[in-house]
């Protein structure tokens, strides 16, 4: 009997120690259940939250690289501000200087064209005092200086005439003159022919001046002394030497200069004006005979010469 309650109370505490063992084992899961969720929200709250720290950092990159577009934008709208506002101000000026120049060009050739009526009143003074003269030579110098300031006058009626009021083109001054001389002259009841082989070259009035004086004495010279009654031609030649050099000539196939002629000795106004001019042009005067005379001034453009 005792021996039956002996077993059966082990095997109650057999069976109380099971239960607690399953007890504590069941515990222990769920204790480990319930770390290992805590674990997994931990995890995840950390993810959320390095998440959350990401993303507001980009934000905040993003922002500020917004705020730096924003800041380059107004930048580049006050410089594109600031280009209209030059362009307005530059055609401003542009306007303002092209009426500059203009009004210029319009004072400018107000003046050519004073001057040359000044210069046609000198001239009209001139045929009004030969019609009371008697003498033939006070006659003949009085039409040589009509002719020369002619050659002048010649001169600023092209500059009046023309847009570009500072040079003249040389080939249409040439063949004005030499009309203008072959009339006063009467060349073709003379027999006489004149050749313009002029390059069409542009000269300051500085220099247009003496050189048209030089070529009307060359040229009336010629008329008045080289020929007899059978006539001859005169050839008027310029051209370009180089870059900045022009070489003048006037040449005749007439009489000739006399056996005893010096250029030094000559002491004719005509001579010695030509000579004064090709000093004023800063160039050299020659004067030689071949089939007749030619007249020949060597000088250099002072201001740019160019084709036209």
């Amino acid at each position: 009997m005792i021996r039956k309650l002996v077993i059966c109370f082990f095997l109650l505490f057999t069976a109380s120690i099971t239960i607690a063992q399953d007890k504590l084992e069941k515990s222990n899961q769920e204790r480990n259940v319930i770390l290992a969720g805590t674990l997994f929200t931990l995890i995840g709250a950390t993810l959320l939250y390095y998440a959350y720290r990401n993303k507001q950092r980009n934000n905040d990159n993003l922002r500020i690289k917004q705020e730096e577009i924003n800041r380059q934008n107004n930048g580049l709208s006050a410089l594109i501000n600031e280009k209209e506002n030059l362009l307005v101000e530059k055609d401003d000026l542009v306007k303002r200087q092209q009426n500059l120049i203009a009004e210029k060009e319009w004072l400018l050739k107000e003046v050519q064209h004073r001057v040359k009526n000044n210069l046609q009143i000198v001239m009209s003074l001139l045929y009004t005092q030969a019609a009371y003269l008697q003498n033939t030579d006070a006659i003949e110098a009085l039409k040589n200086s009509q002719n020369r300031v002619q050659a002048i006058s010649i001169i600023h009626q092209k500059l009046y005439s023309k847009t570009n009021v500072a040079t003249i083109v040389m080939t249409d001054y040439v063949s004005d003159l030499v009309r203008h001389l072959c009339a006063c002259y009467d060349c073709n009841h003379r027999k006489i022919r004149l050749k313009e082989v002029v390059e069409p070259l542009n000269l300051d009035i500085s220099q247009a001046v003496p050189m048209g004086l030089i070529l009307n004495e060359a040229i009336t010279n010629a008329i008045k002394y080289a020929f007899g009654t059978d006539g001859g031609q005169i050839s008027i030649e310029a051209h370009m030497l180089g870059e900045d050099n022009v070489k003048l000539s006037i040449a005749d196939n007439g009489k000739g200069l006399p056996d005893n002629f010096d250029l030094a000795e000559t002491s004719s106004l005509g001579m010695e004006m030509m000579k004064g001019l090709s000093r004023q042009l800063g160039g050299n005067f020659e004067i030689s005979k071949d089939q007749g005379v030619i007249v020949t001034v060597l000088f250099k453009i002072e201001s740019q010469l160019k084709m036209v």
